[in-house]
């Protein structure tokens, strides 16, 4: 069952209640009209005595005003792009605006048109706004929409094309026009119901009440519609120039007309303002299981309007003045403003953090959707299974990929491509493929072969071999003696199958034999034979003998008898040479001599002692020699 839903519609002067109660005993619409002789500072009054009575029951209420409380502007700003229109908004407001910005209460709605940026402001004063919601904030009611009271006429059936609903009130209509869903302009016409009743009794001689009581009254029949036709035409006079002029602001020839409202209840109202405006004009009276009667649904209109949509949930407020400083703030942000100081910061880090996880749970979930839906994707592609789990879809994919199904896929690598073509080059052509470039969809093969026809016959053969489609020669030019080819095309191991000739040549890759040899020992190495060693000979000094003479050698400790082994192993360095001259008779060096030695003294002795040992030195230099 549907929750308890009502509608405060409100003006300087009157409040007027609409309540649809649930429940099987309730009745099926309640309405209550109080005036407001103080004008808004009575509202509390009037809330409190409608509480008193039980008549603020309602889950949910919304708030709409009439053209006395608030005022539509209308803008155009050349500003292509709206997010620039919007930061410019304020400013152009405020120039337009008889009132400072922090004085009103602004909702807008902006749209694209040609030449700019087409802005529609709902304006109302933020003092008697703020009063409105204080009052009904007290009362319990918490008004989440305040929208003009002529937007109930606007069914979802007249949002699509070009209209002008009127909401004619005792004093004043107002008129809203229109189109796909955008409100366009609204036009206050200061005249409504009391035009007729005061032309009646100025007419008659009648008092306004009296006027009104006939206009209800009499006005079905012959003599009362005779008598008021004077007053509707000169009413039907003044609406029908409001809605020329709202007409030629927006351009339209045409345009559909609905009335409503308490006015709007004049007897031949709608078939005199159609005769002024040459088009039709249409009532909305329709009735529901809330009001039965058309006269009182003509009347209730705007008010049974919203209602309808506020119990459908499909409520149409394209402007909401609960905007600004007046904007509807729900329990949780009330909460946080109630705390100050660093429990808002926490309060704020945990809502944060709440977000984050849902944010999470909500993404992870997405990825498992999308992730089913691909593996029963691939599952029924090449299993041909659907609607089976993840654990039979594996085992079904494995199966038949891996050969062991009813349903075996083929399957070649880039080294059976390669023995294919291999096998396919004819033996009798002398060919030399340099470059061999297979990768998952293509085929390139460059080389060298003896002419232009062997080339050809080549391109034919390769051809023929498995996975190779679409061959085709890209180049073939002559270098020298040899001519230079380059084909290339595709790997396609699906659809062709191998042919059963090329690969009966394929080489078979055959395993690798074990071979086992038995260990024989190593013969050994023959040493060869080896010539005695010679020992290197080393340096000796000259012999006694071959020195010049006056200049002896130095004494061996050896005897003359010894070995001439002996010799060179016991043989020493000479001692540093030391040549001393006589100063009295200086010698004089030639090159002769300098060859032999150098005469002098050698070792610090004399030459003469000496001379018994050199023939005995000079027989065994013989002996050497002869060596």
């Amino acid at each position: 069952m549907a929750a308890t839903v009502g509608v405060i519609d409100l003006s300087q002067s009157r409040l007027r209640l609409l309540m649809a109660e649930r429940g099987k005993n309730a009745p099926p619409l309640i309405r209550e009209e109080m005036p407001l002789t103080e004008g808004l500072d009575g509202l509390p009054q009037a809330l409190a005595k409608l509480r008193e009575a039980e008549l603020l029951s309602a889950d949910r209420w919304l708030v709409s005003l009439s053209s006395d409380l608030f005022s539509m502007h209308e803008l155009l700003l050349p500003v292509p792009d709206l997010r620039k229109a919007k930061m410019a908004l304020d400013f152009e407001l405020e120039a337009e605006l008889p009132f400072k910005r922090d004085e009103v209460v602004v909702s807008t709605r902006l749209r694209k048109v040609e030449g700019g940026t087409a802005v529609v402001a709902l304006v109302a004063p933020m003092a008697e706004l703020s009063a409105i919601v204080a009052a009904l904030q007290a009362e319990g009611i918490e008004p989440t929409t305040i929208v003009p009271s002529c937007m109930g006429l606007a069914r979802a059936d007249l949002r699509r094309g070009p209209t002008i609903v009127m909401d004619i009130g005792a004093t004043s209509t107002e008129a809203l026009a229109l189109c796909d869903d955008e409100p366009l302009a609204l036009v206050t016409i200061d005249e409504g119901g009391d035009t007729v009743n005061r032309a009646l009794a100025a007419s008659h001689y009648l008092d306004e009440t009296e006027a009104e009581r006939v206009k209800r009254e009499e006005g079905a029949s012959a003599e009362g519609q005779a008598a008021l036709d004077p007053a509707t035409r000169q009413l039907a006079r003044h609406l029908s120039r409001g809605l020329r002029s709202l007409q030629h602001q927006l351009g339209w020839r045409e345009c559909t007309v609905v009335l409503g409202g308490g006015g709007a209840c004049t007897p031949q109202l709608a078939d005199r303002l159609a005769e002024e405006m040459g088009q039709p004009v249409d009532l909305a009276n329709q009735t529901d299981e809330l009001v039965g009667k058309p006269l009182q649904a003509l009347a209730w209109a705007p008010e049974l309007g919203l209602l309808r949509d506020l119990r459908a949930g499909t409520v149409w407020q394209p402007l909401n003045l609960r905007a600004d400083g007046l904007a509807y703030q729900g329990g949780v942000l009330r909460a946080l403003k109630a705390v100050s100081g660093l429990g808002t910061w926490v309060a704020a880090l945990l809502v944060l953090l709440c977000a984050q996880v849902f944010a999470d749970i909500h993404v992870r979930y997405n990825q498992a959707e999308r992730y089913d839906s691909a593996r029963q994707q691939a599952c029924t592609q090449i299993a041909g299974l659907t609607n089976s789990t993840h654990l039979q879809c594996l085992a079904a994919m494995e199966e038949a990929i891996g050969g062991t199904g009813k349903d075996d896929i083929p399957r070649y690598d880039a080294l059976d491509v390669y023995a294919g073509i291999s096998a396919a080059v004819p033996a009798a052509l002398e060919v030399k493929i340099d470059v061999t470039r297979i990768d998952g969809k293509s085929l390139r093969l460059e080389g060298s072969t003896t002419g232009f026809h062997q080339a050809s016959e080549l391109n034919k053969a390769l051809s023929k071999a498995p996975c190779v489609s679409e061959l085709r020669s890209d180049k073939t030019v002559k270098q020298g003696a040899k001519v230079r080819f380059t084909f290339s095309g595709k790997i396609d191991c699906s659809q062709r199958p191998p042919d059963p000739d090329l690969l009966a040549k394929k080489p078979k890759r055959a395993a690798r034999a074990k071979v086992f040899e038995a260990k024989t020992p190593r013969p050994a190495m023959k040493k060869k034979p080896t010539a005695p060693f010679e020992k290197k000979k080393s340096f000796r000094p000259s012999r006694k003998s071959d020195l010049p003479s006056g200049l002896a050698a130095p004494r061996s400790s050896s005897s003359d008898d010894d070995s001439e082994d002996q010799d060179d192993e016991d043989f020493k360095p000479p001692p540093k040479l030391n040549i001393n001259l006589p100063s009295s008779s200086p010698m004089k060096l030639h090159l002769p001599q300098i060859e032999k030695g150098i005469s002098g003294t050698y070792g610090g002795r004399d030459p003469s002692d000496d001379d018994s040992t050199s023939d005995d030195d000079s027989t065994s230099g013989n002996q050497e020699e002869e060596k």
